[in-house]
């Protein structure tokens, strides 16, 4: 379990030191990234250290990182059940896991160049999106940081927001579940692209948190995995999973 504060912790860094990694923190996140792998049908995640192929030159990234070199590939072979919830989830756990080794973190969605990006890939399996990571750069902020920063946190949303009524109101929700303030206020830690926070909550008739994607966010697949990651991190085993057909493939990590 995490508190909200540890959660909280995680913040999208954008400007990297050039400082390298140390060995030891390879190792942490090597050892991780395994672990998945090894456990996770699907899940083919690699480390890329000291490289900046996938983003030199590219138009479209143009400004927006600065010492972009470390950073996880999200590689997953498509042709297994939910590999975008999954990626988004165990991405986050690899988020999480940087953070407390120190780490700055970024998840990158399409400012990139794939045909770059130097991995392993088989005939079936995709990079999705990839983690930057690294010691936040100190000295200054640059001005893209800052314009990027002010758009997407214009207005902090409210938590009471995310959740969704489907036959019992908030107030009454708040007081069948308590939990239930956590996990909304946990929900608004996970990182999400562009910042659009898709997930809604909602509970069942057995007081279980539920997490879900609207009708009009039904391909924001991987939001849902870093929010669920998020939500069981905070609330445990008061949340219910909506991947009933992901049973075989995917058991949620343990977290300490």
């Amino acid at each position: 379990m995490m508190t909200l504060e540890q959660l909280g912790q995680r913040h999208s860094v954008r400007s990297f030191s050039p400082e390298p990694l140390p060995d030891s923190i390879l190792r942490s996140l090597k050892a991780e990234i395994t672990d998945i792998n090894t456990h996770e049908a699907g899940m083919h995640f690699q480390l890329v250290v000291n490289d900046d192929s996938a983003f030199r030159g590219f138009r479209k990234s143009y400004g927006f990182f600065s010492n972009p070199r470390n950073y996880i590939a999200a590689v997953v072979d498509k042709s297994y059940p939910c590999t975008l919830r999954k990626a988004g989830y165990f991405a986050e756990q690899l988020v999480m896991k940087s953070v407390e080794l120190g780490l700055g973190t970024c998840f990158v969605g399409g400012t990139f160049d794939a045909a770059s990006v130097p991995v392993q890939i088989r005939a079936d399996w995709k990079i999705l999106f990839v983690v930057l990571l690294g010691y936040a750069e100190k000295d200054k902020k640059r001005a893209m940081d800052r314009i990027i920063t002010k758009i997407i946190h214009r207005k902090e949303p409210d938590w009471k927001a995310f959740y969704v009524d489907k036959g019992i109101s908030l107030d009454e929700a708040l007081i069948k579940q308590p939990a239930l303030e956590t996990a909304l206020k946990a929900l608004l830690t996970a990182p999400s692209a562009l910042n659009k926070r898709p997930v809604r909550l909602t509970l069942d008739s057995d007081n279980k948190i539920v997490a879900f994607l609207p009708e009009s966010a039904k391909d924001r697949e991987i939001d849902l995995g870093i929010a669920i990651w998020n939500l069981e991190a905070a609330v445990g085993d008061v949340l219910r999973f909506p991947h009933d057909e992901c049973e075989e493939t995917y058991q949620p990590a343990e977290h300490q």
